[in-house]
């Protein structure tokens, strides 16, 4: 029985995760209670992936605007939405020299963590950023 989630997120076409720190304890707990709560709900367990589909537009400065998603579930849509809405600023596609907005889907895996998983990865990241920070 999955005890306790945080969703790993990784996006397909990129070589890189995001993750969101919370600045409170509490708001972190409540996270994932609620995800929790959906997550047994929807009958999924420690390891499943939930493939969330989204699309947005880059346009010509290169902002990426008309986000939405489709998933199993409307909080992991508004999690995969909040993904696309970090990343970075892009440079837009050009026809003719000029710029142009462009359309994209982007599929983003969301894996289900168990409580003991995650203790495992929160250690390995305490010990990568203990080493990052002993080598400045």
């Amino acid at each position: 029985m999955v005890k306790g989630i945080i969703l790993l997120l990784t996006i397909l076409f990129s070589n890189f995760i995001i993750g969101q720190e919370k600045s409170s304890e509490s708001v972190k707990i409540f996270d994932e209670r609620k995800y929790d709560s959906i997550v047994k709900s929807l009958n999924y367990k420690g390891g499943d992936k939930i493939t969330v589909y989204t699309q947005f537009k880059i346009n010509e400065n290169g902002e990426i605007v008309d986000i939405s998603a489709r998933g199993p579930h409307k909080i992991f849509e508004e999690k995969a939405i909040g993904l696309v809405k970090d990343l970075p600023k892009m440079e837009p596609e050009k026809l003719k020299g000029k710029p142009i907005g462009t359309k994209f889907t982007l599929p983003i895996t969301l894996v289900i963590e168990t409580k003991k998983e995650r203790i495992k990865r929160h250690k390995k990241e305490e010990r990568e950023r203990t080493k990052m920070e002993k080598s400045r």
